[in-house]
């Protein structure tokens, strides 16, 4: 959807499934306790109960995705819709950054009028452009902790003893709304900021992540 056809320039952003930054790493640690390890070096019962275990864990990180700042003012010309004006030195997002407000209201105005030749109002375009912002990021890490019992001499059969948490810190992830919901809309008089008449603007309305969940499994190996 093009803001306005006759200056393309205000077309330029970033695409709307863009992220900036992505990372995951993961670890493997075998616990120093049991037979062979430092501690507990022995092959009684304390290295049956205590040896043998393995902590794992996958950490994924990434940035947010990026969203137009709309405004229900819109110039009388060859457009569906117009975005915000952005206000230059203030920062977008909020110091303290979270729920119950993320974007900054106080960076973002509506449009102002100018006059036309004949005298009339016209409202003028935003000029934040496409996708001037960008929503909370993700944090996710998986953890899990292993043990093997050993059922013959061999080790070649063995039974495993497996708990997995999915979502370990219980992290939630926050989605930003579409960009024509209240919480990105920007309302008021011509020049006014975003949350003049509108308290809801920039506040998080949607979370995706599913909370902790706990598994326990067992695993013959033969």
């Amino acid at each position: 959807m093009a803001l306005y056809t006759y200056d393309l320039s205000r077309e330029k952003g970033v695409a709307p499934l863009n992220i900036s930054q992505t990372a995951s790493a993961s670890v493997l640690y075998d616990l120093p306790f049991g037979q062979g390890q430092e501690f507990l070096n022995n092959s009684g019962p304390l290295n049956y109960l205590f040896g043998g275990w393995v902590v794992n864990g996958i950490l994924s990180m990434r940035t947010g995705f990026p969203t137009d700042i709309n405004t229900n003012v819109i110039p009388p010309t060859f457009q569906t819709y117009n975005v915000a004006s952005c206000v230059a030195g203030v920062s977008k997002k909020l110091p303290n950054a979270g729920v119950d407000g993320y974007f900054n209201p106080a960076a973002f105005t509506v449009p102002l009028d100018a006059t036309s030749v004949t005298g009339a109002k016209v409202t003028e375009f935003g000029n934040c452009g496409h996708f001037p912002v960008t929503g909370p990021g993700s944090k996710n890490l998986d953890s899990s902790l292993f043990k093997n019992f050993n059922l013959s001499e061999s080790h070649r059969i063995y039974l495993q003893f497996r708990a997995e948490a999915f979502n370990t810190t219980n992290t939630p992830t926050f989605e930003l709304p579409d960009a024509s919901n209240v919480t990105l809309t920007c309302e008021g008089a011509p020049g006014a900021i975003c949350n003049s008449t509108n308290p809801n603007f920039g506040k998080l309305v949607n979370g995706s992540a599913t909370g902790r969940q706990l598994q326990f499994a067992a695993k013959l190996y033969f």
